[in-house]
């Protein structure tokens, strides 16, 4: 049985008992054990007795205590109820957490990964935090936000405009998906922590597709846009992207004189995009015959001691080359650079092995595949035997190389001459070999190899054995096929 007992609350006045507690036996080990209450009524006193007695009797007997006393449990102050589940009466109170609102919620979590996150990526955060106040609003508490209003939140991103009213413009599905991973990922460190209890943005699809940009800058559009460029920086810039595949301005901006190799035609690209993972840090890219004599042009305008190849600046890339492909009186063309940067690779995939292409231009053979290479209406005319190539790839089909002086092409190396050089050395002579297609061969049929597009095409290219793995025997000096007997 518990009991009620009186102390002094004061050191300096010992004899005035004007304290009150609660005597009882604990119910884990019986021990008699006290509870001090404070300066309380005798009636006050006396009904926690009762319902310190009849919590004693649940513990005891493993029966659940009755409404009235897990109300008054309910509404008893911290103190209190923690020295009763001290003594093993009651469970202890679990910490109310305090849900953020959406506004401090994406500046806590924006603040957090500026360190670790590059300042385009900052950027992006940023707008996607913007968009989530537009919509929720910025006093909402992130548990608020269920899966239905993730998903109107999402229907709203594509139906707003972009841009100027007048545009009539709307958000892409790609960019749509991009500020849905983000909002994925400020949800999902809102679960680690124990602020809410699931993700709510987790049920809708934010992978990454590939933007429709089905458009091929051929290379007389490029000359024509160069052009029309203001000055011989903003040519250099569009070169570097059409004919070097580099990002502008990320990485057209950070090149150097000294990343220049002239002597071999090569030039080193620090990516800011890549760098964090292992070994992207930088790539090696072929110069372009083209890029080298707008390089040649900008070195020698370069002022003393001039380290950047491209000193103008970030700002209005995307207004320039709008304008300058409007006085090109061409058709105009999303994302320029972007579209540039892809229509490089497209050009580069037709002549090289993928594998280098994609390492020229800093990702997987995967990526290529999903978001850069593109099927120009060159091709189709090609393939179909419709006259032949056609004037948007006859450059860019056509490899030249230059001398260091940016002289006049000294070599044609298509795909026609090539096989005529071929057969006038031998390697196709007595019709040993038969000219097969784009399909490699099977083995053991009588065609035994094909045409190898990946012959040695530029001076900036070591020289390929074109008889490895072919039919033929030995080193490129070999020149004559073997026989059967011999093979």
């Amino acid at each position: 049985m518990a009991t009620v007992f009186n102390y002094a609350t004061s050191a300096n006045r010992p004899g005035q008992l004007n304290g009150r507690g609660i005597v009882f036996n604990r119910p884990m080990d019986r021990k008699r054990v006290k509870i001090k209450l404070g300066r309380v009524t005798n009636a006050t006193a006396s009904d926690v007795k009762r319902r310190v007695e009849a919590l004693t009797r649940c513990r005891r007997v493993g029966g659940e205590a009755s409404p009235n006393v897990v109300e008054w449990l309910t509404d008893i102050a911290d103190d209190l109820h923690a020295k009763l589940a001290g003594h093993g009466l009651t469970d202890a109170r679990v910490e109310a957490v305090q849900v953020p609102t959406v506004a401090a919620w994406c500046d806590s979590y924006i603040g957090e990964r500026t360190d670790d996150l590059k300042p385009g990526s900052v950027k992006e955060l940023r707008r996607t935090a913007d968009l989530l106040r537009d919509y929720f609003g910025g006093d909402t508490s992130i548990g608020d936000i269920g899966e239905t209003g993730a998903r109107d939140w999402r229907a709203w991103l594509r139906s707003r405009p972009v841009g100027k009213p007048e545009d009539k413009r709307r958000m892409t599905e790609a960019t749509t998906r991009k500020q849905v991973r983000n909002a994925k990922a400020m949800w999902a460190a809102a679960g680690k922590v124990g602020l809410i209890p699931g993700n709510p943005f987790s049920v809708l699809s934010g992978a990454t597709i590939a933007a429709r940009r089905d458009r091929h800058i051929s290379t007389d559009e490029a000359e024509a846009i160069i052009e029309a460029m203001p000055d011989g920086a903003y040519r250099l810039i569009f070169a570097l992207a059409r004919f070097g595949g580099l990002r502008v301005p990320s990485e057209s901006h950070e090149l150097t004189w000294g990343d220049i190799d002239w002597d071999r035609g090569r030039m080193r690209v620090r990516s800011v995009k890549t760098e964090r993972f292992s070994q992207h840090a930088e790539r090696t890219v072929p110069i372009h015959p083209r890029l080298r004599v707008l390089l040649m042009d900008a070195f020698e305008t370069a002022s003393e001691g001039q380290e950047q190849v491209v000193r103008v600046s970030r700002n209005n890339l995307r207004r320039i080359g709008v304008a300058s492909v409007r006085r090109a009186a061409i058709e105009p063309i999303p994302g320029l650079y972007q579209t540039a940067r892809q229509s490089c690779e497209t050009d580069w995939a037709a002549r090289f092995p993928q594998h280098a292409v994609s390492k020229w231009l800093g990702h997987s053979v995967a990526v290529s595949v999903q978001h850069y290479l593109g099927c120009p209406d060159d091709l189709y005319a090609t393939a179909a035997g419709m006259g032949g190539e056609s004037k948007g790839t006859e450059k860019g089909t056509e490899l030249t190389r230059m001398d260091a002086h940016g002289g006049e092409a000294v070599e044609s190396a298509n795909i026609v001459t090539q096989t005529k050089r071929l057969e006038n050395k031998g390697f196709l002579a007595n019709s040993a070999m038969r000219r097969a297609g784009l399909e490699p061969t099977t083995v053991g049929l009588e065609i035994r190899c094909s045409i190898q597009l990946s012959y040695r095409r530029n001076s900036f290219l070591p020289p390929i054995n074109p008889c490895s793995a072919s039919g033929y025997g030995g080193s490129a000096e070999y020149r004559r096929p073997l026989t059967d007997k011999g093979a």
